[in-house]
């Protein structure tokens, strides 16, 4: 990730990690477009965490999914870490939702089938990231993979 340099302070910054401009989600209905977000900016740099909150369908939930790469804007840009997820082929929002953004659902997208380990563990096997469980010193990789055939799962290829 490259630095910046600041105008005003004269410091040198790391990019933000999240920026979204001009950010507006519309949905399709009957009566014509039904606008969700609109002209949404925010910045979010190293370090820094944010709170979204708001009344039942004011767009908290539509807002996360855009910044988390899980849906498309209707309008505007998002950048994280330095590239637009939205930019990417299919395969490679995939890969990087994978390897750059993390998620804990509101309606808990867990695999019954699975324990609580297996389904954290469904991410690393997605993106065929053995190695890096081995690496991390988890001890049961073969068990693990076992069990992720076993409950029905393949991996993204």
């Amino acid at each position: 990730m490259s630095s910046t340099y600041c105008r005003t302070s004269g410091k040198v910054t790391a990019p933000s990690d999240v920026v979204a401009q001009k950010l507006s989600k519309d949905f399709p209905t009957p009566r014509g477009p039904l606008p969700v977000l609109q002209d949404i900016d925010l910045t979010l740099n190293p370090g820094q965490s944010l709170c979204v909150m708001g009344p039942s369908g004011s767009g908290k939930s539509t807002l996360l999914n855009i910044l988390g790469a899980l849906e498309p804007p209707t309008a505007g840009t998002v950048t994280l870490y330095g590239r637009n997820p939205f930019a990417l082929a299919e395969k490679d929002v995939a890969a990087f939702r994978n390897k750059e953004v993390g998620f804990v659902f509101q309606d808990h997208c867990l695999l019954p089938q699975c324990s609580a380990l297996e389904n954290v563990l469904v991410p690393y096997r997605a993106g065929e990231n053995e190695l890096l469980l081995r690496q991390a010193g988890f001890q049961h990789v073969d068990v693990f993979f076992k069990w992720y055939n076993f409950c029905g799962l393949v991996a993204i290829k």
